[in-house]
């Protein structure tokens, strides 16, 4: 007996070749999908890593900003302390006007934590007033 529910021809092997053709065809537009997915994927890349190195050099300019203005503010502690004729409270006032050169030149530097210009800052007075310190005692016990 022949089933009666199976048309003549049979029309399975038409259908197994359409599903293939049509899995294929999905399959060419997934991948034409994740190629434009990966483009994105890989512009947004280059952008995250455009601004990471912008932020990278807006760091060393920092960096270099504060060290230069340390330095002259240092250094015009230094000079006043070797005159001999410089009192206390003119120390103190340099470095008053170093702890501000340095809070600047730290708060140029954008996307940098308040903890890290915290910390320089901190640093940096610590260096100005022993310098300071040290430059007084020195004027001051000249034997």
């Amino acid at each position: 007996m022949v089933d009666e529910n199976i048309p003549i021809p049979d029309p399975s092997d038409k259908t197994v070749i359409a599903l293939r053709d049509a899995i294929a065809q999905l399959s060419l537009l997934v991948d034409a999908k994740m190629g434009g997915i990966q483009a994105v994927i890989a512009e947004q890349f280059k952008g995250i890593d455009k601004r990471l190195s912008e932020r990278d050099t807006r760091f060393e300019v920092a960096g270099r900003d504060a060290k230069e203005a340390v330095s002259t503010a240092l250094s015009a502690v230094i000079e006043a302390s070797k005159s001999g004729t410089i009192r206390f409270e003119v120390l103190e006032r340099r470095v008053s006007a170093l702890e501000l050169a340095i809070t600047t030149a730290t708060g140029k530097a954008t996307g940098s934590s308040e903890l890290a210009s915290g910390i320089a800052t901190a640093i940096g007075t610590v260096i100005a007033f022993t310098m300071a310190f040290f430059a007084y005692y020195t004027l001051t016990h000249k034997d």
